[in-house]
């Protein structure tokens, strides 16, 4: 017999969500005058319809298809959005980073001593133009300070045997000859699920959209991440696989998965649903 899709969890304080119905329509939606998003019925089990039983290839294509239907930003309301969805629950005026877990000021955005937007699926491997729909994607675009981004730069995530600490992010570590930038324990699950939703989201179908490929190994061909035909890849799948099992899904990442549905109008299926990762990637 399927197993039933169960609508995801509430977050531990519920979080009720209101937004207009213009906002939905515009990513192709019909509803009411309003709608709630509380992990309820639009986020729920109605979201995830035509996935029961599924697995593999074909559940991966119902969910590109599921989580495609979303409203695209601008660069410029990202970081407005960003201050929103990256909120810190005890100073509402400050944001949380994601590497190194530190709480600024929401407005310091753009100076030496601030953070920007870093895009956790590198840019340049695959959207390195700001017209393509990834570029401004809030399921990927993370608050990080300006130095700790540019020191991850567009590494591959994985697992540093030697390699130096980011001097602004205790835990996080890289090793910049092999091109490895590992995260903090607390976050590796959020990273992972993040680069999991990025290659189902993206495959290459749509205009402007790239195909996003997560493999164990580049391709020999590939340099810096991008084919010839500008597909863009990461490695490491397993590590990422295992990451998401040693760091399941919490209660901050359910918020934020529930305030990028309000903005975007689509969510995470792998915050979700963990059990996707290993239905759709272990499959390979």
């Amino acid at each position: 017999m399927p197993r039933l899709r169960t609508q995801p969890k509430p977050v531990t304080i519920f979080l009720a969500m209101v937004v207009t119905a213009s906002i939905l329509e515009g990513c192709g939606r019909k509803v009411g005058s309003l709608a709630t998003f509380s992990g309820g019925v639009l986020g729920g089990a109605e979201y995830y319809e035509g996935t029961e039983g599924l697995n593999g290839h074909e559940l991966k294509s119902r969910l590109h298809v599921i989580i495609g239907d979303a409203m695209r930003l601008t660069y410029n309301q990202t970081l407005n959005k960003l201050q929103f969805t990256d909120q810190d629950d005890q100073h509402p005026d400050r944001v949380i980073m994601i590497y190194s877990g530190k709480s600024l000021a929401a407005a310091g955005d753009g100076t030496s001593a601030g953070w920007n937007r870093e895009h956790i699926w590198a840019k340049v491997r695959g959207f390195p133009h700001a017209d393509m729909i990834p570029y401004t994607d809030l399921h990927h675009l993370r608050a990080c300070e300006v130095t700790v981004n540019s020191t991850r730069s567009s590494m591959d995530f994985g697992e540093v045997a030697a390699g130096r600490e980011v001097a602004d992010a205790p835990g996080v570590r890289y090793d910049s000859d092999l091109g490895i930038f590992e995260p903090r324990d607390e976050v590796k699950g959020d990273i992972a699920r993040v680069m999991f939703y990025m290659d189902v989201r993206y495959q290459g179908d749509r205009a402007k959209e790239p195909d996003l490929r997560l493999v164990e190994h580049l391709p020999a061909q590939i340099r810096n991440g991008v084919d010839a035909d500008g597909h863009g890849y990461f490695a490491n799948l397993s590590t990422l696989i295992r990451w998401h099992e040693q760091d399941p899904v919490d209660d901050r990442e359910r918020r934020r998965n529930e305030r990028v549905w309000q903005v975007q109008g689509n969510r995470n299926p792998f915050i979700d649903h963990p059990e996707f990762v290993r239905e759709v990637f272990a499959t390979r």
